[in-house]
């Protein structure tokens, strides 16, 4: 079924979302923070509004949302973080609710297609609107509710927001050595690649490697007194990382 689809805010996660849902037939209208166009007009053909908006502007939008008949149209929250309970002064103008989540991360300012093979989160009696997307763009849907999204969001954060951060901490070790920024991450790439594939291996119950799984106190402490002298804002996160994967490793030994 085609339906005409209100994105509103045009930053990444937003465009990426309006730009899938065109590849999939639906016609999409997008309302950035600088519109003139009237809001009641923006979303009078809408049969579904996206608020792909910070969280902190969530509650303005819903206020502005409140002043328009919602009947027969659906409001979706597109925040990891903010409750659905944020839009709920909206039922009472006559829309269904619902918090609808993607477990990816979108780094580019260009608009791009939905990655095949993203999870989605989702919240509220939504089910039927999203299956369609989420099987065209070949995703997996999980139903969440209350706090299961504190617990969510977490394990999204602590498994794949730092790994840039030690990725780029390697490669600014490394760079003097090779010819520039760029070159010092084509080095790492073939062992971070695979270290992401080993950690993604549920059969994999050892996925580290390097001298804290060996025991190798010597070369520790040689790293800590390389980072002190090179990097002494590194030193924490490398001890602490090093303490963590030789605990992981001796419960298995």
């Amino acid at each position: 079924m085609t339906e005409t689809i209100g994105i509103m805010g045009l930053g990444r996660l937003g465009s990426s979302l309006a730009f899938s849902l065109e590849r999939l037939g639906h016609r999409v209208l997008c309302r950035t923070r600088s519109a003139e166009e009237p809001l009641e007009t923006w979303a009078a053909p809408c049969t579904v509004l996206c608020l792909c908006i910070r969280d902190d502007q969530i509650q303005g939008a819903v206020q502005t949302l409140t002043g328009l008949d919602l009947s027969g149209k659906t409001v979706l929250t597109h925040s990891g973080t903010a409750a659905l309970t944020h839009l709920d002064p909206l039922t009472q103008r006559g829309a269904v609710i619902g918090k609808f989540h993607p477990l990816q991360a979108f780094t580019r300012k260009e608009a791009e297609p939905i990655p095949p093979g993203t999870p989605w989160a989702f919240e509220g009696e939504i089910r039927t609107l999203i299956t369609p997307w989420v099987n065209a763009w070949k995703g997996s849907l999980h139903e969440l509710s209350g706090e299961d999204w504190a617990r969510y969001h977490l394990a999204a954060v602590t498994a794949a927001n730092f790994l840039p951060l030690f990725i780029r901490a390697g490669a600014r070790v490394l760079e003097p050595l090779a010819e520039n920024k760029a070159d010092a991450l084509a080095w790492l790439a073939p062992l971070v690649r695979q270290s992401l594939e080993a950690g993604l291996d549920a059969d994999n119950l050892l996925p580290f490697s390097g001298p804290a799984v060996r025991g190798d106190a010597k070369t520790i402490a040689e790293h800590e007194a390389l980072l002190a002298e090179l990097a002494p804002d590194l030193l924490p996160l490398y001890r602490l990382a090093t303490e963590r994967v030789a605990a992981a490793s001796a419960e298995l030994h």
